[in-house]
């Protein structure tokens, strides 16, 4: 008789395993695809020396690539508002450097002011869309 119980739990528990294996949710109809949000360039200043940009948009996914490429160079980029009062750094470093800076200030017109010496420099400004 214990033989028989043990053969009958070792199946019952078989056969609740089984009932929910491979049990796949049937996908919604109509359902919208999930679009992943990309980083799109909207600006681009490359050259030596100090820079004040033009201004431009900066929203809540707003980020800063910049790189240097001489060891001895001294390089700081301010993002300043409209009014040319500064509102965050971007950069501030000494050397060969690359790096992003992701920017949080309130949405709004920005330029940036930027100050290198004895180095070339490249920045570019994307934005999450």
């Amino acid at each position: 008789m214990k033989k028989l119980i043990g053969l009958l739990a070792v199946v019952a528990l078989l056969l609740v395993g089984c009932g929910s294996a491979g049990t796949v949710a049937p996908a919604k109809e109509g359902a919208a695809p999930v679009v992943e949000k990309q980083w799109v360039v909207t600006n681009t200043w490359e050259g030596e020396g100090t820079k004040t940009t033009e201004n431009f948009t900066i929203t809540k996914n707003t980020r800063i690539n910049w790189e240097t490429t001489n060891e001895k160079g001294i390089f700081q980029v301010y993002v300043q508002d409209a009014d040319g009062n500064p509102a965050e750094v971007a950069a501030n470093m000494q050397g060969i450097g690359k790096d992003t800076t992701y920017i949080h200030v309130p949405n709004g017109q920005y330029s940036l002011n930027i100050n290198s010496a004895f180095t070339p420099w490249k920045i570019t400004v994307e934005q999450q869309q």
